[in-house]
């Protein structure tokens, strides 16, 4: 398999994300760490985050190990995000993936994938369509073994916070 299944340290602007995490994922053999803002799923196969859902699935088959955490927010907060985000959790469970929310007093806006400890993409894209065809978002994709090191330490401390509650 390729080891750089997409050209690395590149920008990607809008629609372009969800073919280069799609890409990533499928290349993925190891691990998959996931941090979201907002992660919409429609359970329909023509909603274009739903085939990245597939890929995290078929990742699963394969043996990767996957952890994701999403943002959930307080009661009657505007950004909605526990209610955008609860399909999604619920599927995953039902897949058994581990799949957390943060704590509702906490904002967890990063958006940012791990894959194999070794490719990085993060930015301000959501896992919405309107994040890939309607807001103007840029994400990069690093390649860096030392950098993902770094980001996954983040993200274990964040995980061992939110399910120590």
């Amino acid at each position: 398999m390729n080891p750089h299944p997409v050209p690395i340290n590149i920008k990607i602007f809008d629609a372009s994300y969800p073919k280069v995490i799609k890409e990533l994922i499928k290349s993925c053999n190891k691990s998959l760490y996931i941090i979201m803002f907002y992660f919409r799923f429609e359970d329909e196969p023509d909603y274009v985050t739903d085939e990245l859902v597939s890929e995290i699935i078929k990742a699963k088959e394969r043996g990767v190990n996957i952890k994701i955490i999403i943002d959930q927010d307080e009661e009657n907060d505007p950004y909605n995000s526990k209610e955008i985000n609860k399909d999604i959790y619920e599927f995953l469970k039902n897949k058994d993936i581990e799949v957390i929310f943060d704590l509702p007093e906490k904002l967890t806006h990063t958006k940012l994938f791990i894959i194999d400890e070794e490719h990085i993409v993060i930015g301000s894209h959501n896992l919405t369509a309107g994040s890939f065809y309607v807001y103007d978002d840029t994400s990069i994709y690093i390649d860096s073994k030392k950098l993902a090191r770094n980001f996954i330490q983040d993200f274990n401390k964040r995980w061992d916070e939110y399910t120590s509650v």
